[in-house]
C-alpha cells in the first residue's frame, strides 16, 4: 500500500512527510560549500536545510533520491568518504541515496529517474534499476545526447538492496 505526496516546496511539510516515508525523491537545486560541507544545502522555495540540519533530523527513509545538481559531490575525508548532501540524509537515518556528481540535465533526469523506478517496481535493485535505466536511456537516446555528461551522473550510494520483491 503506498501512496505519493507532491509537497508545496516548504520545510515544515517535508519533514512531516520524511518521517514517515519510504522514499523521498526531491527535484530541487542544492548548492555545494566546498569549504565547510556542512553548509551544503538542498533548497525549499525560498528556505534551505544545510547537512547540519538534516543531521538533527529523523529521516528513516529506504532510499532519498537528490535529483538536483552536484548532490553526491564533496570533499574526500579519509574514514568518512564524500562530504555531500549524502551525508546529512545518512546521519539522519537513510539506508540509501541517490545523488549526482556533477550539474545535471533536466529533460534527461527526469527520462532517467522515470525508467529508475520503473525497474525498481520490478523488483532490482536500487544499483542495477539505475544501470538498466542508463542502458535504456543510451538505447533511445538522440545521438547528440549519448555523452556521459548526459546520463552517467547519477549514482547508488548505501543499502542497494530491492525496495519491492514479489512479495510485497
Amino acid at each position: 500500500d503506498s501512496k505519493s505526496v507532491i509537497l508545496d516546496g516548504t520545510i515544515e511539510e517535508f519533514l512531516n512527510v520524511a518521517s514517515d516515508a519510504k522514499i523521498l525523491h526531491m527535484a530541487t537545486h542544492a548548492c555545494l560549500d566546498t569549504e565547510n560541507p556542512d553548509f551544503s544545502r538542498i533548497y525549499f522555495n525560498n528556505d534551505s536545510l544545510t547537512n547540519r540540519d538534516l543531521e538533527l533530523k529523523e529521516i528513516p527513509a529506504d532510499m532519498v533520491v537528490l535529483s538536483a545538481c552536484e548532490t553526491g559531490f564533496g570533499k574526500i575525508i579519509k574514514g568518512e568518504g564524500s562530504m555531500s548532501l549524502s551525508k546529512g540524509f545518512f546521519h539522519a537515518g537513510a539506508k540509501s541515496t541517490v545523488v549526482s556528481l556533477w550539474s545535471v540535465d533536466d529533460c534527461t533526469t527526469s527520462e532517467i529517474m522515470s525508467l529508475f523506478y520503473q525497474n525498481l517496481v520490478a523488483g532490482h535493485t536500487k544499483d542495477e534499476s539505475l544501470c538498466k535505466a542508463k542502458l535504456s536511456y543510451l538505447e533511445n537516446a538522440n545521438p547528440e545526447r549519448v555523452h556521459p555528461y548526459f546520463w552517467a551522473g547519477f549514482v547508488v550510494i548505501g543499502d542497494t538492496e530491492p525496495l519491492w520483491t514479489d512479495s510485497s
